[in-house]
């Protein structure tokens, strides 16, 4: 069982300044904060463009290391960069993996063979949910076979349901714990979801809501995508024309 992963994501928005920023001005920028993202091994940072147009962001980055303190300084670095003059960070979601209390030895071994299944293209979803007081008055083994109802589940999936939860609890307040889920198909997800709410875990849940639903991209597709966002061209009126003569 590997060590625990401590993880961030980041909901970003592009200030009015990056589209009226140079295009070499911006490749410098970008080019700046890869190698700054890339001398940092420890931390593993992923790249997500939100589907569609998001209400709150334009991207969103998840931060996650087994060292907890390198990522809080590469968060600190990036956002001191150059490049994040132009970036407002509108939420933040924190949290961390850690040993599974409720499952078995049986389950442990198939969840840490899960990996995400390869694909082309893939879909991404982040909820934030959180339990209610009575979920810590059931005693351990009714919580146990709850959670492992949940866990049997998923599994159903098989490899083509990729899932993780970061437990936010002592890092952050707004939820719980942060439950991530990548297929190929979103439908597929949202099925497991709206399952996951009708079980008997699911009923306390106490707040819960889909946070995100978006699109998973590499560096370079992302720094594209920022690179897109170039100054509108501006509006010229058509000459008005005269009238013809009656």
């Amino acid at each position: 069982m590997q060590g625990t992963i401590h993880c961030q994501f980041s909901f970003e928005r592009l200030r009015p300044s990056w589209a009226a920023t140079e295009r070499a001005e911006q490749d410098a920028l970008l080019s700046e904060l890869q190698l700054l993202l890339t001398r940092h091994q420890p931390v593993r940072v992923d790249q997500f463009l939100p589907e569609n147009s998001h209400p709150d962001c334009d991207f969103v980055l998840r931060w996650e290391s087994d060292n907890p303190e390198a990522l809080r300084n590469l968060v600190l670095e990036t956002r001191a960069s150059a490049l994040f003059r132009h970036i407002e960070t509108v939420r933040t979601m924190s949290g961390q993996t850690r040993l599974p209390r409720y499952a078995d030895a049986g389950l442990l071994r198939e969840l840490t063979q899960r990996r995400p299944s390869p694909a082309p293209k893939k879909w991404a979803f982040l909820f934030s949910i959180s339990r209610t007081a009575d979920w810590a008055h059931f005693p351990e083994g009714e919580r146990r076979a709850m959670v492992q109802e949940h866990v049997t589940h998923g599994l159903e999936y098989s490899d083509a349901l990729y899932r993780c939860c970061y437990y936010s609890e002592g890092l952050d307040t707004q939820q719980d714990y942060v439950y991530y889920m990548e297929a190929n198909d979103p439908g597929m997800v949202q099925e497991a979801y709206d399952k996951l709410k009708m079980l008997r875990e699911g009923r306390y849940w106490g707040r819960h809501e889909q946070v995100l639903q978006a699109i998973p991209v590499t560096l370079l597709e992302w720094q594209e995508h920022l690179q897109m966002r170039s100054p509108a061209a501006t509006f010229q009126p058509a000459p008005v024309q005269p009238e013809a003569n009656p």
